[in-house]
C-alpha cells in the first residue's frame, strides 16, 4: 500500500518542528521505586521491555524506493515492568510506545495522551491457547490524527505459561509487533530489530571492480511485521558490510537499511544509506538476481549521489546466496 501525498507533506512539515531527543518517561507497572512488581503469576506474566528496545518498520508490497525511503521510520518502545492479566478486555495503561521516529533525520512523533487502552484477547484450539495484547495510544503529529500500537502475542501448550517474558530474549512462542496509523488507510508495520538468527539469506555480492557487499536478511512476524499479500515474507535487511574500494563501513542502523520487496519476495533490491559517505556515493542499491523476469534480471550495485541520483553501476556482479 502506497503512502499518500499527505503523509509525505506531514512528513516534510513535521521536519521543521520537531527533532529527536533522548527524553521520555519509563512505562510499566513497577513498584514506586522503578522495580520489578510483585504479581501472581499463576494468572499473569510480567513482560520486561529492557531500555533502548527499538522496532524496525517493514516493507509494504507494491512500494517503491523512493517511497520506501520516505516513511522510513522506528517504533520506540517504553521500558518498564508490565504485568499482563490473562482476563478479556480492555484497560486503560501507560507506556509500552515511547515514540516514532521517521527517517535519517530524525523527526519524532510522540504519544498526546498519557494512557492508552490495553486489550486482551484469548483463543486457542486443542491443548494450545493464545493471549493477544494490544496497547493502542494517539500520537502527537502536529495537528494531525494518528495512533499507534504494540501487540505481543504469546501461546503456550496445557496452561504451561512462562512466568515473565523479556523482549530482548527471542523465543518461537510468542512474538511482538507495532503499527502506527496516519489514516485507516496508511499503515505502517514493525518487528523488533534484534529478530532471530540465522539469517533467511546470508549475501555476498562481488563486483568485477572489486566492490564486495554483504547483507544478512531476517525474517519477521508474518502479516503482522509488513504489508504483503499471499506467501510473502516480512524480510528485513538487518545489516550490510561495505568494501568499496578503500571504503569499509559495517551498517546495522534500520533507518540506514532498506529492504524493498516484492510479491513473494521474487524481485527484491536493497538500499544502504552510507553515513559518511564513499566519496560522492552517499547510497549503494543492490539489485537481487531474478528467475521471474524477461529475460532473466542479473544482479547489480547502483551508485547513488545524496539526491538519491544514480552516479553509475556495475553489471557484473558474482550473486552468492
Amino acid at each position: 500500500m502506497k503512502p499518500s501525498i499527505a503523509l509525505l507533506v506531514w512528513l516534510s512539515a513535521l521536519a521543521l518542528s520537531c527533532s529527536y531527543s533522548n527524553g521520555g518517561s519509563d512505562g510499566g507497572t513497577g513498584d514506586d521505586a522503578g522495580g520489578r512488581p510483585d504479581y501472581d503469576s499463576s494468572g499473569s506474566l510480567l513482560l520486561v521491555i529492557p531500555e533502548g528496545t527499538l522496532m524496525c518498520n517493514g516493507f509494504s508490497e507494491g512500494r517503491t524506493e523512493a517511497e520506501e525511503l520516505a516513511t522510513l521510520s522506528i517504533l520506540e518502545l517504553a521500558p518498564g515492568f508490565y504485568v499482563l492479566d490473562r482476563e478479556e478486555g480492555t484497560t486503560q495503561a501507560s507506556g509500552f510506545i515511547r515514540r516514532v521516529v521517521f527517517g535519517p533525520d530524525q523527526i519524532v512523533a510522540e504519544p498526546s495522551a498519557a494512557t492508552g487502552t490495553l486489550d486482551a484477547v484469548h483463543s486457542g484450539w486443542s491443548t494450545w491457547d493464545d493471549w493477544t495484547y494490544t496497547f493502542t495510544v494517539p500520537m502527537r503529529m502536529d495537528g494531525a490524527q494518528a495512533e499507534a500500537q504494540f501487540r505481543f502475542k504469546i501461546s503456550a501448550e496445557n496452561d504451561d505459561w512462562p512466568q515473565e517474558v523479556h523482549l530482548d530474549q527471542p523465543d518461537n512462542l510468542w512474538k511482538a509487533t507495532g503499527e502506527f496509523r496516519f489514516e485507516p488507510e496508511q499503515v505502517q508495520r514493525y518487528a523488533l530489530s534484534d529478530l532471530p538468527d540465522p539469517p533467511v539469506r546470508d549475501i555476498t555480492a562481488t563486483g568485477a571492480n572489486g566492490d564486495q557487499i554483504k547483507l544478512a536478511v531476517r525474517q519477521g512476524p508474518y502479516y503482522e511485521s509488513c504489508q504483503c499479500n499471499g506467501e510473502t515474507a516480512c524480510l528485513f535487511l538487518t545489516r550490510a558490510e561495505l568494501n568499496l574500494g578503500e571504503y569499509t563501513a559495517t551498517v546495522d542502523d534500520c533507518l540506514k537499511l532498506i529492504y524493498v520487496g516484492s510479491h513473494h519476495n521474487w524481485l527484491d533490491q536493497y538500499l544502504v544509506l552510507l553515513d559518511p559517505p564513499a566519496d560522492d556515493v552517499h547510497a549503494v542499491r543492490i539489485i537481487a538476481p531474478s528467475v521471474f523476469t524477461q529475460p532473466p534480471r542479473d544482479p547489480e550495485f547502483v551508485y547513488l549521489d545524496s539526491s538519491m541520483n544514480e552516479l553509475r553501476r556495475e553489471s557484473d556482479v558474482t550473486w552468492n546466496e
